[in-house]
């Protein structure tokens, strides 16, 4: 079990995905970037536990089972601070899909008791642009998503497209200078990550992924596909 901490910012996008990732390919010489690497293409499937009425939501809590991608397997995401947040890692037990039991603990005392079970399946085609240094270490890493969430209630597939920064050795100014080119390409900072922005450093936000507004049902802010009513939800964490 491996535990990684994330310091991320998420972007919505009108069909500007390849227009943002080539605006922040073209950012050499900015902020300690001395070349971006080749772009990579990943075909990501996920599905996110829960209780019935969303309670490890409501918490600022997600779970999820992702295959694809370089870190395919189970996800516990927990609330860590403004703006971060604590991945816990197993990989995945083919072909179980049973919420592994050190995971299960974890979020037992959030759960109350109920069972968990899955709530929504995600399936994301993702473009990925790292940017490296002079010694090709990893400063931050691009990706532009395009996502279909498909809730197991029975509601409609929603699809949207989004941008994900996450910082990896940079400097927390380097959010800055990418949030810029992102703006410049037609990509919109989310709601709650606006006060980053000019900042230089991630801003204390609700966990998003899937768009569960705080009425408990997916809402625009990622995706719009229903779920059973939870007062008080947050977002989902991809």
């Amino acid at each position: 079990m491996a535990t990684v901490r994330e310091i991320d910012r998420k972007y919505d996008l009108a069909e500007a995905g390849p227009a943002a990732l080539d605006a922040v390919a073209a950012m050499t010489g900015v902020a300690g970037v001395a070349a971006a690497a080749p772009r990579q293409e990943q075909i990501l499937d996920a599905v996110y536990y829960d209780t019935k009425d969303l309670r490890l939501l409501r918490a600022g809590v997600t779970l999820r089972r992702r295959t694809g991608g370089q870190d395919a397997g189970w996800h516990l995401k927990l609330p860590a601070g403004p703006g971060t947040r604590d991945e816990i890692r197993l990989p995945v037990a083919a072909p179980s899909a049973k919420v592994p039991k050190e995971l299960a603990g974890l979020v037992r005392a959030r759960a109350r008791g109920a069972a968990l079970a899955p709530v929504v399946r995600m399936r994301t085609g993702r473009g990925v642009l790292r940017l490296l240094d002079e010694a090709s270490r990893t400063l931050a890493e691009i990706a532009a998503d395009h996502v279909s969430a498909e809730p197991v209630n029975g509601s409609a597939a929603t699809c949207w497209d989004e941008i994900e920064v996450e910082l990896v050795t940079g400097d927390p100014g380097l959010l800055t200078a990418i949030d810029a080119r992102l703006r410049e390409a037609g990509a919109a900072c989310r709601h709650g990550d606006e006060a980053a922005a000019g900042a230089g450093r991630p801003a204390a936000r609700r966990r998003d992924g899937a768009g569960i507004a705080a009425d408990g049902a997916f809402a625009r802010g990622r995706g719009g596909a229903r779920l059973p009513a939870a007062p008080g939800a947050g977002h989902l964490a991809l």
